[in-house]
């Protein structure tokens, strides 16, 4: 028996010293191929740290390509991408990412005229959704960039993206997106602020803010995701002022009326599919108004 012990030690020593990690790539990039409706490939090495309670793997290279429909090119190029899962929380039924560090990512967004986009993933004919990540604890992107072109809205924008611990000065740590576009040959500025995403708790708020310029209209607000990385649900409380409230369909997707120059406030909460606008209070004109607006 103790000969048999020794035997499988030495055996499982040897396969542990001359095991290879890029002999995975293949059968990685298929499952993630698979899960993501894509072809995902690890063009460059797959390296790997198993013996801890937070194991990681770091692939080089890494391409996501764009959906079948929306022709040759890549959706996401990851120069690296880490990926580290928590055992103990697994342990107890969570999946837990406890490190996502991504280096100089770049993502292509596109949505086509008749409404297909390549942020949708799942099978075929699949509906949108909001986005769910599982949660993750600690959350890193160095120099990334994204680009959006939308058909349907008549939308461009480009801007880049961040979230690294060792940034200094105003919002050290925080996640940042800021970028310019064009809705309806007008100019637009975007800026979206978030909390640090280092030591994240699964279970508490992560508040964000969000400030929009095009021509006259002006929309700031600031809230919650109640359990960050999960968008179906969040709250918000904002302000949006411009001349026709008519222009706000192509950015927000929801049709109003025309109307002279407004100012009004309100919180938002969405649920899924269903946004409630309550507390709205403001004017239109000379005309006051107040209210509550559900859109599904």
């Amino acid at each position: 028996l103790g000969a048999a012990i020794v035997l499988l030690l030495a055996a499982v020593a040897i396969f542990v010293a001359t095991f290879q990690w890029n002999w995975l790539r293949g059968p990685v990039g298929g499952y993630a191929s698979a899960t993501l409706q894509r072809q995902v490939v690890i063009h460059g090495d797959l390296t790997a740290h198993v013996w801890s309670w937070t194991p990681s793997a770091t692939g080089r290279d890494v391409t996501v390509s764009q959906p079948a429909w929306a022709g040759k090119g890549q959706m996401a190029t990851l120069p690296s991408l880490t990926l580290g899962l928590d055992l103990k929380a697994l342990l107890h039924g969570k999946f837990v990412l406890s490190l996502v560090d991504a280096e100089r990512p770049t993502f292509a967004l596109l949505r086509d005229r008749t409404g297909r986009d390549n942020w949708t993933f799942g099978p075929p004919g699949a509906g949108p959704s909001p986005l769910r990540l599982p949660p993750i604890r600690h959350f890193t992107i160095s120099n990334g960039h994204m680009s959006l072109a939308d058909a349907r809205r008549r939308l461009s924008f480009a801007g880049e993206v961040s979230s690294n611990e060792q940034i200094t000065g105003f919002g050290r740590g925080d996640f940042t997106l800021t970028g310019r576009g064009t809705l309806n040959n007008t100019a637009f500025l975007a800026q979206i602020l978030g909390g640090p995403l280092i030591n994240v708790d699964p279970d508490k708020p992560y508040p964000f803010q969000t400030d929009i310029r095009s021509s006259a209209t002006h929309i700031v607000a600031q809230g919650i995701i109640p359990r960050p990385f999960d968008l179906a649900v969040f709250q918000a409380t904002g302000r949006v002022t411009g001349d026709d409230l008519a222009d706000l369909y192509d950015l927000t997707g929801v049709a109003a009326p025309n109307s002279p120059p407004y100012d009004v406030t309100a919180h938002l909460s969405r649920n899924g599919d269903t946004a409630d606008l309550t507390g709205i209070h403001g004017r239109f004109g000379s005309t006051d108004v107040a209210g509550h607006l559900t859109v599904r």
